[in-house]
């Protein structure tokens, strides 16, 4: 029987890579050299800096994740092989002209950095760090990108004529909010959000209809736990444009509900 269970755990373990190595693939997010996307790297592997001769295999989710070695810094990001960036340098949501690292919104819920679920996000697009550097064990190992990046590696804007920007940069004080905890009940509120989430977690869910459609973090539900760039965006597919978790069209009044 035990045989039996840990081989269904391990096909299912397996048939999820798969479905997100499918998903990633035809994404922004494939960063190999046979992508169709410009921001790529040539490279076949990572390379120490101090040990030429400490190379990892580049595929297309060590960008990301790795088997062995993975950062224990951004709490429950799976096997994470990226560098973690520099909160203390953020401007957030609601910190005014002066910017820093707290601010509000106009519900007066707070607004703290980002947590670990939009930290994941912001490695690659606060344009601090390089697309192709990752850590394995500590050490850092690069490969060199071409396309949509820097001399250094890091993310830029793919031309100045057009509105789409993936280096947010460190201030965030004119994206959405994140890192912010889902107040629906907050007496201050009017930000008219929706209450009704799943059940059982962590992570709980934001309902759209019956489906669990929007996960928030880290928390215990309604009051605790935090809004963060996963809750809007799935980074494995593009199901939606943008990487987005419902349709664009919608999105907004999913949350806010009596807008």
């Amino acid at each position: 029987m035990k045989r039996i269970i840990v081989l269904i755990v391990g096909v299912t373990v397996l048939a999820f890579g798969l479905t997100a190595y499918a998903g990633i693939s035809s994404t922004m997010h494939n960063l190999l050299s046979s992508s169709t996307f410009s921001t790529h790297t040539t490279a076949a592997v990572f390379t120490s800096a101090t040990n030429v001769t400490d190379q990892i295999t580049i595929d297309l989710c060590t960008f990301c994740h790795i088997p062995h070695g993975g950062t224990n810094a951004l709490t429950g990001a799976p096997l994470w092989s990226r560098m973690t960036p520099n909160t203390a340098t953020y401007s957030v949501y609601g910190s005014g002209s002066a910017g820093g690292t707290t601010g509000s919104t106009l519900s007066q819920t707070l607004v703290g950095v980002p947590g670990a679920m939009s930290l994941t996000c912001l490695s690659c697009h606060d344009g601090t760090i390089s697309i192709g550097t990752i850590s394995k064990n500590g050490i850092t190992m690069t490969a060199a990108m071409t396309g949509n990046v820097t001399a250094t590696g890091t993310i830029t804007r793919p031309s100045a004529t057009i509105s789409y920007n993936p280096d947010l940069t460190q201030d965030l004080r004119k994206d959405h909010p994140v890192g912010l905890t889902y107040q629906p009940t907050s007496p201050t509120s009017v930000a008219g959000l929706q209450s009704s989430i799943s059940a059982s977690g962590p992570p709980y869910y934001i309902k759209v209809g019956a489906n669990n459609t929007f996960p928030i973090f880290g928390g215990s539900g309604l009051n605790t736990s935090t809004f963060e760039c996963a809750s809007c965006h799935d980074p494995h597919t593009v199901a939606q444009s943008f990487f987005l978790r419902d349709s664009p069209t919608t999105i907004c009044v999913d949350c806010h509900v009596n807008k």
